[in-house]
C-alpha cells in the first residue's frame, strides 16, 4: 500500500499498490531505495517455487506532483455514462479550458494545482446544463472523481415514453425482502420514479415489508429501497400493464431485495466464453448495475469473486478466475470506483453450485452458470 506523508503529517488515505507489486499470493517485506525507484519484495508465487523467494522490481513510471482528477458525466434518470459531453472548466484565477467525455462518459484531468477551485460546467444536446463546483485537496493519492448528473428538460418527453392520452392506472404492490433469508423488512423507505414524467412516489415498507403506489398503464418505472446499514440494486417495470385485452384490471406485484455486510450477490449474466476472461459486451450491463449500487453507497467496500466450472486443470482454472477477477475489477476502475473500495479474488473450480464437478457430465448452460462473477459486501459504513 502507498499513503503519501510530509513531516509528521498523512495525506489522504492507504491505495493499494495492485499489481505486480500486491497479488493474489502472499507478498510482504517490501524494501525500496530513497527516490523508491527499485527495491525487494517477497512472495510465494507458484512460478518461482513452492516457498518464498525474493524478487526485485524496477519503477518504470514517475510520481506526480499535483491532483489528478476523474470527472463522470451520467444520465440523471438511468445513470447511463454520457459521452461527448463538452466541460467547459475554470480555477480561482478565472483561466479557463475544456475538455469532452469518452465513450464511457469520463474525462481525466492531471497535475491539478492542490488546494485551488475549480468550477465545471457540462453540457450536451438534448440535457439541461450543470454546473459543479470542486476544491482540490489530499492529492498525492488515487484521483479523485466530480460526478455531473445530466438531466432531460422536462417538457420534453420521448414519444415512445409518452403517456397515452386517456391513461389507465392501477395499484402496484410491493414487498421489500432479504436477498439471503427472504424475510419482509420492516421500515424501508421506498422511491418509485415514473419515466414518463419524472414524477416520484415514497412510501414506507409495513411489518410484512409491503409497499403500494398508483400507476400508469404504459409506464416504465425505477423502484428503490434504503434503508441505514442495508443497500439494494432497485428494480424495474418496463411498459407496466394494468389491464388484460379483455379490460379486465390485473393484479400488478414488483419485489426489491436488500442485502447488508457479509452478503454474497450474484451479478447477472456476467458470464465469460469458456478459456477466456475478457469482459463480453452482454456482461456489462450487470457491472453497470454494480456501478450504480455502488455510487448510491459510497461507503460500500466488496470483494469482487470470480468462479469457473470443473473443465481444464484445477491450476488453469485457478489463473483463469484470477484473470477474470481483476478483468470485473479493472471495469468498476475505469468507471470511476476508488480502488481502495474493491479487493478482487479468483476462486477457480473450488466453489461449484449445480454439481458439475470432475466426472459428471453436464450441459454447457450447466457449465456456465459456473463460469459467475460476485461480489461479497465487507463494510457498510
Amino acid at each position: 500500500f502507498y499513503i503519501k506523508i510530509t513531516d509528521t503529517e498523512v495525506h489522504g488515505t492507504p491505495i493499494n499498490l495492485g499489481v505486480p507489486i500486491n497479488s493474489s499470493q502472499d507478498d510482504f517485506g517490501l524494501v525500496t531505495d530513497g527516490e523508491r525507484t527499485s527495491g525487494y519484495f517477497s512472495s510465494n508465487r507458484k512460478r518461482a517455487g513452492d516457498d518464498d523467494d525474493i524478487y526485485s522490481f524496477e519503477r518504470k513510471c514517475e510520481l506526480k506532483e499535483g491532483c489528478d482528477l476523474i470527472i463522470a458525466v451520467y444520465d440523471a434518470e438511468t445513470e447511463m455514462p454520457l459521452d461527448n459531453v463538452l466541460i467547459t472548466y475554470s480555477d480561482a484565477s478565472g483561466a479557463v479550458a475544456e475538455v469532452r467525455t469518452d465513450d464511457e462518459g469520463l474525462a481525466t484531468l492531471t497535475d491539478l494545482a492542490e488546494n485551488d477551485e475549480f468550477t465545471f460546467r457540462a453540457t450536451r444536446e438534448g440535457y439541461d446544463p450543470n454546473t459543479v463546483d470542486f476544491v482540490t485537496e489530499n492529492c498525492g493519492g488515487e484521483p479523485s472523481r466530480v460526478e455531473i448528473p445530466l438531466s432531460i428538460p422536462k417538457d420534453v418527453i420521448p414519444m415512445e415514453d409518452a403517456p397515452r392520452e386517456e391513461p389507465s392506472s392501477c395499484t402496484v404492490t410491493g414487498r421489500v425482502l432479504a436477498q439471503t433469508t427472504n424475510e419482509p423488512i420492516e421500515g424501508a423507505l421506498v422511491t418509485v420514479t415514473s419515466v414518463c414524467d419524472g414524477s416520484t412516489q415514497t412510501a414506507y415498507t409495513d411489518a410484512e415489508g409491503k409497499f403500494q403506489f398508483e400507476a400508469t398503464s404504459g409506464c416504465d418505472y425505477s423502484l428503490e429501497a434504503v434503508k441505514t446499514g442495508l443497500a439494494s440494486q432497485g428494480t424495474t417495470i418496463t411498459k407496466l400493464s394494468c389491464f388484460e385485452e379483455d379490460e379486465e384490471e390485473i393484479e400488478v406485484k414488483a419485489s426489491i431485495y436488500m442485502f447488508k455486510e457479509g452478503d454474497v450477490v450474484k451479478i447477472e449474466n456476467i458470464y465469460f466464453d469458456y478459456g477466456k476472461y475478457n469482459i463480453r459486451p452482454d456482461a456489462q450491463e450487470g457491472l453497470d448495475k454494480l456501478v450504480k449500487v455502488m455510487r448510491e453507497y459510497p461507503g460500500m467496500t466488496i470483494e469482487l469473486g470470480s468462479h469457473t466450472d470443473s473443465r481444464s486443470p484445477a491450476d488453469f482454472n485457478q489463473r483463469l478466475s484470477d484473470g477474470r477477477a481483476q478483468s470485473s475489477a479493472e471495469y468498476l476502475f475505469k468507471r470511476g470506483i476508488s480502488r481502495n473500495r474493491v479487493t478482487y479474488k479468483g476462486y477457480g473450480e473450488s466453489m461449484i453450485t449445480n454439481g458439475c464437478v470432475d466426472g459428471v457430465p453436464c450441459t454447457s448452460a450447466q457449465h456456465q452458470a459456473n463460469r459467475r462473477t460476485e461480489f461479497t459486501i465487507k463494510s457498510m459504513y
